[in-house]
């Protein structure tokens, strides 16, 4: 219940906060084309204020405020193993399979967003000199932040968590869930003949009986 709690009021601040800063722009008619985006636009100083009053701003706060508490937790948890463990090759086997990967995400983070910020701080400064290997580096960095982010996660997961990702795993995980369905499906309609035998004929009732024997048979072989 408590968690069910917390939960709302995360999402509730959350769609407050993205509802308010996703319309200030209105306000000034700050909505246009922005380069090679479809954003806020840079051709007035009232743009660029929202641009990074309701984007970059947050976006380079949030990234902050994630590496100081992944530096504290860090902080704890090294101090933790260090207390429980008194051998030096156990201690850094431990830290570093659990303690310092973590700290890849905001580093990560905080790499991707400086060509992004660069560039835009550029063509708030002088917006009518772009620099092209800027626009570049902002092109190919920021739709790749979630794949990256992900890479991350990837190379981060244990030897065994990854062999879930293997293609042939995968595939397996898709046709169990599939069997699965259709199972919960078969058996649903084998309980609505036996419910009720006035609504389906005799054919039908033999035709879902013979199904529901040749999957058994089937998964016995």
């Amino acid at each position: 219940a408590v968690v069910s709690t917390q939960s709302t009021g995360y999402m509730s601040i959350t769609i407050t906060a993205c509802v308010i800063l996703s319309s200030l722009p209105w306000i000034t008619n700050s909505y246009g084309p922005a380069g090679v985006w479809c954003w806020i636009k840079g051709e007035t100083p009232a743009d660029n204020e929202m641009r990074f009053g309701c984007f970059y701003f947050w976006m380079l706060a949030a990234i902050v405020i994630e590496i100081i508490l992944f530096s504290m937790l860090l902080f704890r948890l090294s101090k933790s193993v260090s207390q429980t463990s008194h051998q030096t090759r156990e201690n850094a086997r431990v830290r570093s399979k659990y303690v310092f990967p973590l700290m890849k995400y905001p580093l990560v983070n905080f790499v991707l967003a400086i060509p992004v910020t660069t560039n835009r701080i550029q063509n708030w400064v002088a917006p009518e000199n772009p620099i092209f290997w800027l626009f570049l580096l902002h092109s190919m960095v920021y739709p790749l932040w979630g794949f990256i982010n992900a890479a991350v996660y990837f190379l981060t997961m244990t030897a065994e968590n990854r062999k879930l990702f293997l293609p042939s795993r995968v595939w397996e995980s898709i046709k169990e869930c599939f069997m699965n369905c259709s199972s919960c499906e078969r058996d649903s309609l084998v309980e609505n003949v036996e419910a009720g035998p006035g609504m389906v004929d005799r054919n039908e009732r033999s035709r879902i009986n013979s199904s529901h024997y040749d999957s058994q048979t089937e998964e016995m072989n």
